[in-house]
C-alpha cells in the first residue's frame, strides 16, 4: 500500500506512547524553527494580494520561504502550520487523529471553545453580510473584474479545464430511464474519447451509474476504463453511490452510500483511491460531509450551490479557497481544503469567467442552437479564421475569474447535466478546445498555459505553486467553519422548501435506514457466529444499501423529482423495508434457535407492515388464540432499555408474562378509527419492556378471563360508546398528564399543550397549528425547492372545535387532538427508561384539501434563548448555532433539522428531536416553529416543471425534551456559542425515534419452539457515549469473513441530569476482547471510514475513539 501524505501523517496521528512521543518533539522541533522566519498576522489577505509561487518543494526538503521578502500577504492563522509540520512520511497510512482529543475529559472537551477560531466563521459572518445585491455589471451578482498582465509577467497562469458531466440518478425521469436514455452513452463515448487522445480528461462521480454500465460491459471495455483511471486521463471523484444531499440526510445514509461507492471500487478498480470530492449540485452544504470525505481519506473537495452574496463577499477576499475545520476541532485535525466555484452555476457559461454571455459562446454543444445561448449569441467552431479572436476572448475570462483567487492556478470545469451524451458533442468540446488550448500555449505572449485536466491534477499544481506537499492544506489560505445554508441563488428566492418536501417519503427513508441497520447487525452477528443462514439475505442487504443510498441523492431524499421518480424511489424504499425486516427475522430465528430446532422456514410474523408504497405502515393485529401467543423484542443499541411496547392484539382479555412467566404490569389502550370511535375489534397492549445491550427479550401475551386494565377516556367536542373502556366528557379545567418525571398541562377547548413541569420548574410550552398561504404571485412562487410564504402564518386553531380524546392508564397517557388537515397527539410514559423523561408526539397529516399552503407546528416557550440564538442539527452529527436575523426575509430564516433543535437560557433547555427531517425556524424569542407539509401547485422555476401535489396521508414522530440545567452559572457565551452538543440523555431520547425496538411475533405453529428467550449479543454494554453506527458485513466472501465495525463517540453537554442512565463513561475507550457473546473477535484493523485505507492492527483489540470522531475497525473472526 502507497505511504500516506505527510498531512495525512499529522491528521491521522496514533495514540500510540511511541507516536505521540515521537510526534510531539517533532512538533516542538519545527514549531521552534519555524517562529524564525515567519511573520505571523491573523488578519484575512486582503483582496488585491496574489500569492507567490514557492520553489518546487519536490527538489528541496527545506519549508518553502514565506517571509515578507518573498511573500505581499498578512498570513492567515493557519500558515505557521502549512508547511513546516511534516517532514518524513510514516510507512504504512494511519488514522488521523489529536493529541488534545485523544486525552480530553468529555466535560472540559464539550465546554472548550477551539482554541484556534477559523479565519472565516459562517455564524458570525451571518451577522455583519448585508446580503444586499446590487448589479454587478455582467457578473450581476458580483462586480466589475480587471487585472494587469503585468501581473502574470513572472508566473503565467495555468489552466486546468476539467470535463465533467453530472448525472442525476432520479430527477425529471427515473434512475434507470437516464441511464437508457443518456448516461450509457456518456460512458461509453467518453471511454472511446480519452483512448483517442492521451491529453484528454475526464471526471467521474456518481457509481450508482457506473454500476449499471460496468454490468453491461466485457473484459475487453473493463479493462480500457480501467487504463484510462490508472494514467490519470479519467478520475474517480467522491466515488459515493450518489452526490449526497446534504441538508436532509442522516450521517449513517451518508456513510453508507459512500462505503457502498468505495467498496464497488475496491473490488472493481483495485488499487484506486478518490483524492477529491465534487459536490456540485446539492442545494446547500455543510461541515458533515467534509469531515467524512476527510476520514475517507480525501484531501480536496470543490462545492457550488452557495448563497450569492456570501461568494460575493469571499471572492472579494479572495477566499473561494479554504481549509474547512469542523466547528468542534480542538485540535486542527480536521481541516480538508475547499474549492469554491464563483458564479452563479457549474454549467459552461457560468464556469469559464464572469461574463456568461462570453462563456456561453465557448459551449460547443450549442452550436446548432440545441440548447441555445440566453444572451443571443452561439459558439461558432474554432477555424484559423477565428481562433485568434476567439483565444484572446476566452484568455480574458480566464484572466477575470483568476482574480478572484489566491494563486495563478485556475480551475475551470467544463460540463453540466448529462452532457456529452452523443458523438458530436463529444467532438465539438473536446477538438474546439484542442485548437484553443493549441494557439494559447503557442503564444507566451499570452502569459497562459492550459490543459485539460483532472481535480487531482489541480490541486497538485496548486499546491506546487504554494511550496506546500501533497494533500497538505496550502499555505496562505484562510481556514473556515460553519455550513452554508440556507442557499439562495437569487433575489429573495431561498431554497428552503427541499427541507419538508415530500415529508411522507422523509419518514421512509428513516424507517429504511433503522431496518438496515438492524438486519446488518444481526446478519453479521450470525455469520460469525457461524449458523445457518438464508442464502438471499446477501443480495438483499446489499440492495437495501443501494436503495437507501440512492434515495440520499440530492433529488432524492430533497423532494425535489417529478412524481413517477418519487414513486420508482417509493417503491424500492418500500420493497427493502420489508425484505430488511425478513433478512432480520432471518438473522434473529438462526441465533435464537439451536440449528437442529430451526426449521428453515421463517417462524416470525412481521409485526408492522406496508400494505402499498404509498401508504403508512399498519400494524398486523395479533390474534391471542386459545393458548396466546410469544414475541420476542430485539434492542439494536449498545445499551440496556427500558421502553413501552404497544402491540396490537384482538382481544380485550389478554396479559403479558415475562420468559420465566412472571406477570408484568400492562395497560389496554383503546385503537381509533378514522372516523374517531373505537374499535371493538382491535386494542393495544401496553407494557415495559426491558432489553440488554443488543438484546434479546421475549414475552408472552397470554389470554385472561380478567386482562389488563383499561385505559379511562375522556372526550371534549366528541362522543363515542364503547363496551370495553368508560367514556366520559372532560369536566374541569387543564387536562394533565402526569408521570413521575413530569406533568403536562393542555387546554381544555383545543386539547394543545401550554406548560410541562420537572421537578420543581416549570416551563410555558404553548402548541400551536398554523399555516403559510405560499407566494403565488409574479414571477417567484413557493415550489418544490424554493419556500415563498405570502408573509406570516395564520393559526388554524382559531374557529375550530376540533375532537379531543384523552386517555389515561398507568403506563401510557396520551390527548389525541383531531383538527381538520392534521390529528395531533402528544404522550407521556410511565417507563424506568429514558422514554419516562419526555414527551412523545405523533402527527398524522393530510393536507390533500388543501392547496398552495404549508403547515407548521409551533411551540411558543418561556425560555429565554439570549440574542434569538437556538440550534439546529447538521445530519444527526452535530449542533451549529443559529439566529433569526432580520435583514433576511422569513424564508430565508428557515434551516435543515435533521434529527433535531433546541432552544436554551441558564435555566432549562428544550430540546424538539424529529424522526424525520423537515425545515424549522425561530422566529421569536422562544419560539421553536416546524414544517410538516407543503402542498403547492406551482412549478418555482427551478427546472422541476411541476408542483408538489402528490401529498400522501403521512405521519410524522418527535420527542420533546424539557431538561433543568444543573448550574444556573451558564455565561452568555456559553449560551450562544457556535456550537453545542445535546445532553447525554438527549442522544438516548433521539436514539429512541431513530432505534426503535423491534418486534417479532411468533407465528402459532411455533409457538412451542424452544427459543433462548433473554439474550445479549454484547457481554457488557458500550459507554454512554460510544454509538454503534454499524455493523457491516463486508461482501468479499460467501460467507463474508469480515465486517466494519463504526463508532461515532458522541459530544454531549455535561450540564444536565442523566438519571436514569446506568451505563458508564470511558473517556473513549473499548476492549473488543470478547466483547460479544456468540463469537470472538480475532483480528481488529484500524481502517478509513470507508474501509479504503487499512492503517495498523489492534495488538489488544482495544480502540480508543476521540470525542466527536466516527472510527471504522474492521474485525475478523
Amino acid at each position: 500500500m502507497q505511504s500516506m501524505s505527510k498531512m495525512v501523517f499529522r491528521r491521522l496521528m496514533l495514540r500510540k506512547g511511541v507516536a505521540l512521543l515521537l510526534a510531539l518533539v517533532f512538533v516542538v522541533s519545527t514549531v521552534g524553527l519555524y517562529i524564525a522566519f515567519v511573520n505571523v498576522t491573523t488578519d484575512l489577505p486582503t483582496a488585491d494580494r496574489q500569492l507567490q509561487p514557492a520553489e518546487d518543494v519536490s527538489k528541496s526538503s527545506s519549508p518553502p520561504d514565506l517571509s515578507p521578502t518573498t511573500a505581499t500577504f498578512p498570513q492567515t492563522r493557519e500558515e505557521e502550520h502549512a508547511s513546516t509540520f511534516e517532514t518524513s512520511l510514516p510507512a504504512s497510512p494511519v488514522r488521523r487523529g489529536s493529541l488534545a482529543n485523544s486525552t480530553a475529559d468529555e466535560c472540559v472537551f464539550s465546554s472548550a471553545q477551539p482554541k484556534s477560531p477559523a479565519d472565516i466563521e459562517m455564524t458570525r459572518l451571518f451577522d455583519t453580510l448585508p446580503f444586499d445585491n446590487p448589479d454587478g455589471g455582467v457578473w450581476k451578482q458580483g462586480y466589475d473584474i480587471t487585472y494587469k498582465m503585468a501581473s502574470f509577467d513572472e508566473h503565467p497562469l495555468e489552466v486546468f479545464i476539467v470535463p465533467h458531466s453530472h448525472n442525476d440518478p432520479g430527477w425529471l425521469k427515473t434512475f434507470e430511464d437516464y441511464y437508457t436514455s443518456q448516461t450509457r452513452s456518456i460512458l461509453t463515448l467518453i471511454t472511446d474519447a480519452l483512448a483517442a487522445n492521451s491529453k484528454r480528461r475526464f471526471i467521474w462521480a456518481e457509481i450508482s451509474y457506473l454500476d449499471l454500465w460496468w454490468q453491461e460491459q466485457g473484459r475487453s471495455r473493463r479493462n480500457q476504463f480501467r487504463k484510462l483511471v490508472e494514467n490519470g486521463q479519467m478520475e474517480i471523484v467522491t466515488g459515493g453511490w450518489v452526490m449526497t444531499d446534504e441538508a436532509n440526510s442522516y450521517y449513517y445514509a451518508m456513510i453508507d452510500q459512500l462505503i457502498e461507492g468505495h467498496s464497488w471500487i475496491k473490488q472493481n478498480l483495485p488499487g484506486v483511491t478518490p483524492h477529491s470530492g465534487w459536490s456540485i449540485d446539492p442545494f446547500g452544504y455543510n461541515p458533515t460531509l467534509a469531515y467524512i470525505l476527510g476520514e475517507t481519506g480525501m484531501h480536496n473537495m470543490v462545492i457550488q450551490r452557495v448563497h450569492y452574496a456570501i461568494k460575493k463577499h469571499l471572492a472579494i477576499n479572495k477566499a473561494l479557497e479554504f481549509g474547512w475545520r469542523q466547528l468542534w476541532d480542538h485540535s486542527k485535525t480536521t481541516d480538508i481544503f475547499c474549492h469554491l466555484m464563483p458564479f452563479y452555476s457549474y454549467d459552461i457559461p457560468h464556469t469559464c469567467g464572469p461574463d456568461p454571455k462570453i462563456c456561453c459562446q465557448f459551449d460547443f454543444k450549442r452550436i446548432d442552437g440545441n440548447p441555445d445561448c440566453p444572451w443571443g449569441v452561439r459558439p461558432e467552431a474554432i477555424t484559423d479564421g477565428n481562433v485568434v479572436h476567439k483565444a484572446e476572448m476566452l484568455a480574458d475570462q480566464y484572466r477575470k475569474k483568476a482574480q478572484l483567487f489566491r494563486t495563478n492556478v485556475l480551475l475551470v470545469p467544463l460540463g453540466d447535466d448529462f452532457r456529452y451524451d452523443n458523438q458530436r458533442e463529444v467532438n465539438d468540446q473536446y477538438t474546439n478546445y484542442e485548437r484553443l488550448i493549441g494557439y494559447i500555449n503557442s503564444h507566451p505572449e499570452m502569459k497562459m498555459k492550459v490543459q485539460f485536466g483532472t481535480l487531482t491534477e489541480f490541486f497538485k499544481a496548486l499546491r506546487k505553486y504554494t511550496g506546500t506537499t501533497e494533500h497538505q492544506i496550502p499555505a496562505g489560505f484562510p481556514i473556515f467553519s460553519g455550513d452554508f445554508f440556507t442557499y439562495c441563488d437569487r433575489e429573495m428566492d431561498y431554497w428552503s422548501g427541499y427541507y419538508t418536501s415530500r415529508p411522507f417519503h422523509k419518514r421512509m427513508d428513516r424507517v429504511l435506514e433503522t431496518n438496515l441497520r438492524v438486519a446488518e447487525v444481526l446478519y453479521s452477528v450470525a455469520v460469525a457466529k457461524k449458523v445457518p443462514m438464508d442464502p438471499s439475505t446477501p443480495v438483499q442487504l446489499t440492495k437495501a444499501r443501494r436503495n437507501l443510498g440512492l434515495f440520499q441523492h440530492h433529488d432524492g431524499i430533497t423532494g425535489t423529482a417529478k412524481n413517477h421518480v418519487v414513486m420508482d424511489y417509493t417503491q424500492r424504499l418500500t420493497y427493502s423495508i420489508t425484505a430488511m425486516k425478513k433478512a432480520a427475522a432471518s438473522s434473529a430465528q438462526s441465533l435464537l434457535l439451536a440449528p437442529r430446532h430451526n426449521p428453515g422456514s421463517l417462524i416470525f410474523d412481521i409485526e408492522e407492515i406496508f400494505p402499498a408504497a404509498d401508504s403508512l405502515p399498519q400494524k398486523i393485529v395479533i390474534d391471542i388464540g386459545a393458548t396466546g401467543r410469544t414475541v420476542v423484542i430485539f434492542n439494536s443499541l449498545p445499551h440496556s432499555r427500558h421502553q413501552v411496547v404497544l402491540l396490537r392484539v384482538n382481544s380485550h382479555k389478554v396479559l403479558v408474562k415475562d420468559a420465566v412467566g412472571t406477570l408484568v404490569p400492562c395497560q389496554l389502550s383503546p385503537v381509533w378509527s378514522k372516523e374517531n370511535t373505537i374499535s371493538s375489534e382491535e386494542f393495544e397492549v401496553v407494557f415495559v419492556a426491558s432489553l440488554g445491550a443488543l438484546g434479546f427479550a421475549t414475552y408472552q401475551l397470554v389470554p385472561a378471563d380478567k386482562g389488563a386494565p383499561p385505559a379511562s377516556v375522556e372526550l371534549i367536542n366528541h362522543s363515542t360508546l364503547s363496551a370495553v373502556f368508560q367514556t366520559q366528557a372532560h369536566v374541569g379545567g387543564d387536562i394533565t398528564l402526569t408521570t413521575s418525571h413530569l406533568t403536562a398541562s393542555f387546554s381544555p377547548d383545543k386539547g394543545l399543550l401550554q406548560h410541562v413541569e420537572i421537578q420543581d420548574l416549570r416551563v410555558d410550552i404553548s402548541a400551536d397549528l398554523v399555516m403559510y398561504q405560499s407566494k403565488h404571485s409574479g414571477n417567484e412562487k413557493s415550489g418544490a425547492y424554493l419556500f415563498l410564504p405570502e408573509g406570516e402564518a395564520h393559526s388554524i386553531v382559531q374557529g375550530q372545535k376540533p375532537a379531543v380524546m384523552v386517555t389515561k392508564g398507568a403506563l401510557m397517557q396520551e390527548v389525541c387532538t383531531v383538527f381538520s388537515v392534521i390529528t395531533h397527539c402528544v404522550q407521556v410514559f410511565e417507563s424506568p427508561g429514558v422514554e419516562g423523561k419526555s414527551l412523545g408526539i405523533k402527527n398524522t397529516v393530510d393536507i390533500r384539501q388543501e392547496m398552495d399552503k404549508e403547515l407548521a407546528m409551533r411551540f411558543a416557550t418561556s425560555v429565554h434563548n439570549m440574542e434569538g440564538v437556538y440550534y439546529t442539527d447538521l445530519n444527526g452529527f452535530q449542533l451549529v448555532r443559529r439566529r433569526t436575523v432580520s435583514k433576511l426575509p422569513l424564508q430565508g430564516n428557515v434551516y435543515p433539522m435533521p434529527s433535531a433543535a433546541l432552544l436554551q437560557d441558564r435555566s432549562v433547555r428544550i430540546t424538539l428531536f424529529t424522526a424525520q427531517p423537515l425545515g424549522v425556524s425561530s422566529l421569536k424569542q422562544g419560539w421553536l416553529e416546524v414544517m410538516l407539509d407543503r402542498r403547492l401547485s406551482q412549478d418555482d422555476s427551478r427546472g422541476l416543471g411541476q408542483g408538489v401535489t402528490d401529498n400522501l396521508y403521512t405521519r410524522e414522530m418527535f420527542k420533546l425534551l424539557v431538561e433543568e440545567r444543573k448550574h444556573k452559572t451558564a455565561q452568555p457565551s456559553d449560551l450562544t456559542a457556535t456550537l453545542a452538543y445535546p445532553s447525554l440523555l438527549g442522544h438516548h431520547t433521539s436514539d429512541i425515534l431513530l432505534h426503535p425496538l423491534q418486534t417479532l411475533v411468533v407465528k402459532p405453529s411455533h409457538v412451542g419452539l424452544p427459543l433462548f428467550h433473554t439474550h445479549s449479543l454484547l457481554t457488557s454494554p458500550f459507554p454512554c457515549d460510544l454509538h454503534l453506527v454499524n455493523l457491516r458485513s463486508i461482501m468479499d466472501s460467501d460467507p463474508p469473513t469480515n465486517a466494519a465495525m463504526i463508532l461515532h463517540r458522541r459530544g454531549f453537554d455535561c450540564g444536565y441530569e442523566t438519571e436514569p442512565l446506568t451505563c458508564s463513561l470511558e473517556g473513549g475507550k473499548l476492549s473488543l476482547s470478547n466483547i460479544f457473546s456468540d463469537f470472538s473477535v480475532t483480528k481488529a484493523v484500524s481502517t478509513s471510514l470507508s474501509l479504503l485505507h487499512e492503517y495498523e492492527p489492534l495488538p489488544t483489540l482495544s480502540l480508543h475513539v476521540p470525542p466527536m470522531e466516527v472510527q471504522t475497525y474492521k474485525l475478523s473472526w
